[in-house]
C-alpha cells in the first residue's frame, strides 16, 4: 500500500476557496496557518503578497490562523480590515519612503526610524484601518513582540476568539499573552511588533511594568514557525523575505546597535546578538516542504533574491517594484489550482516618482 500523500498548504487553501468554506465550518480536517515575514522596509514584499491574496480570496481567507512579527504584520492587518483595493499596500513606497528611515530623524524625533509615519497612516485618512473588522475577524491572529525587561515573548491575540478572554496582559507559560479587544489594543500590537530597539527610540509601553519591541528578536523568531506548529497547525504557508544566500557578517552599525542594546536593555541582548538563529528555521522549511507524507506540512513562497530590497531601502520605485514582486510570487503559488481570480487590483503608482 502506498504511503498517504497530504495536499500542500496552498492546495488546501485553494480547495477551501472553491468550496467557499469559512472558519468554524471547514469541510476538511486540517488547521492551516500562514506567516508573513517582514524586515523593516522589506514590508513591500508581504504588502504585494497580501494584495494577491485579497485578489484571490476576497473577504473569505481560507486560513485558520496567522502568526506574524515585525513588518510582516501590517499587510495582514489590511486583509483583516477588509481592504479590497491597493490603498494600504502603497504605504511602503509612499508614506514610509518619505523619511521613515533617516539620520535626520535623530534631530527631530530622537530616533532613526520615524514610526509615527506608519502609525498615523493606520489611524488617519483614507488608508486607515477598519479596526472593528480586525477585532471581530474569525481568523485567529497572533502578533508577537518582545518584553525588554526579560526578553520574553508577548503574544498579542486578535480576532473573534480573543474576545472570549479577559482583555489585557496575562502571564502564560514562559511568556505573556495580551488579548486585544479595542482599536487601541490592536494599534499597540502593531506598534510593538514593528518597533526596532536602538533604531526606533523608546520601547512601546504595554503596561506600567512591561514595554515591548520587535517580536522578531525574541524566542518567537522572525519566522514564528514553531509557534504555529505548536498550536496544532497541520499546514503552514510561509511567505519569506529572506534571500537564499544570506550575508551572515554584521556591519559596524549592527555591532554598535548590539553594544547599545546590551547596555540599555540587557534583557533582550542575547536574543538580539543571536537573532540570525532564524536561519536554522528557514533551513528546516526547505527540508520539510517537499515531504508530503508527514504533517505538519510547510510550504515556502519566496521572491527571487534580486527582487528583494534592503531592509533600509527608501526609494519609492524600488519599493513599488518589490510590491509587484511579492504579488507575483503569491499569485504564482496558487496558479496551478485554476482559481477564479477576482477583480485584478493594481498597486497604486508611487506619488513620488524619482528613484
Amino acid at each position: 500500500m502506498s504511503e498517504q500523500q497530504y495536499p500542500k498548504p496552498s492546495e488546501v487553501m485553494a480547495q477551501r476557496a472553491k468550496n467557499r468554506s469559512r472558519p468554524g465550518e471547514r469541510d476538511d480536517p486540517y488547521k492551516v496557518a500562514q506567516i508573513y515575514q517582514g524586515g523593516a522596509m522589506k514590508v513591500a514584499l508581504p504588502a504585494g503578497a497580501a494584495l494577491a491574496q485579497r485578489q484571490l480570496f476576497g473577504d473569505s481567507m481560507p486560513l485558520d490562523r496567522f502568526d506574524g512579527t515585525s513588518s510582516g504584520v501590517p499587510p495582514w492587518m489590511y486583509i483583516l480590515a477588509g481592504k479590497r483595493h491597493a490603498e494600504g499596500m502603497s504605504i511602503p513606497y509612499d508614506e514610509l519612503s518619505r523619511g521613515f528611515i533617516s539620520l535626520r530623524n535623530l534631530l527631530s524625533k530622537g530616533r532613526i526610524v520615524n514610526l509615527d509615519l506608519m502609525n498615523d497612516a493606520f489611524r488617519v485618512g483614507y488608508k486607515s484601518l477598519d479596526f472593528e473588522n480586525i477585532i471581530h475577524h474569525p481568523v485567529e491572529t497572533h502578533v508577537y513582540a518582545t518584553s525588554v525587561t526579560d526578553g520574553k515573548v508577548v503574544d498579542f491575540q486578535i480576532g473573534r476568539e480573543a474576545l472570549n478572554n479577559e482583555r489585557g496582559l496575562q502571564t502564560q507559560g514562559n511568556g505573556y499573552v495580551y488579548f486585544c479587544h479595542t482599536a487601541e489594543d490592536v494599534a499597540k500590537a502593531i506598534a510593538a511588533t514593528t518597533h526596532l530597539p536602538f533604531y526606533g527610540g523608546r520601547p512601546v509601553p504595554i503596561t506600567e511594568t512591561i514595554a515591548c519591541v520587535d517580536g522578531g528578536i525574541s524566542a518567537a523568531g522572525r519566522v514564528p514557525l514553531r509557534r504555529a506548529i505548536a498550536s496544532g497547525a497541520s499546514h503552514v504557508l510561509v511567505f519569506t523575505t529572506e534571500k537564499v544566500s544570506v550575508k551572515r557578517s554584521k556591519s559596524v552599525e549592527e555591532k554598535f546597535a548590539a553594544w547599545w542594546i546590551r547596555r540599555h536593555y540587557p534583557g533582550i541582548a542575547d536574543y538580539w546578538v543571536g537573532h540570525n538563529e532564524h536561519l536554522d528555521t528557514l533551513n528546516m522549511l526547505e527540508e520539510v516542504q517537499t515531504d508530503l507524507a508527514t504533517l505538519p506540512l510547510i510550504e515556502v513562497v519566496r521572491v527571487p533574491d534580486e527582487q528583494i530590497p534592503s531592509s533600509k531601502e527608501t526609494r519609492p520605485q524600488v519599493l513599488y517594484k518589490a510590491t509587484l514582486a511579492g504579488r507575483a510570487a503569491m499569485l504564482a503559488a496558487f496558479e496551478p489550482y485554476n482559481l477564479d481570480v477576482g477583480e485584478i487590483v493594481e498597486p497604486l503608482e508611487p506619488r513620488i516618482q524619482q528613484g
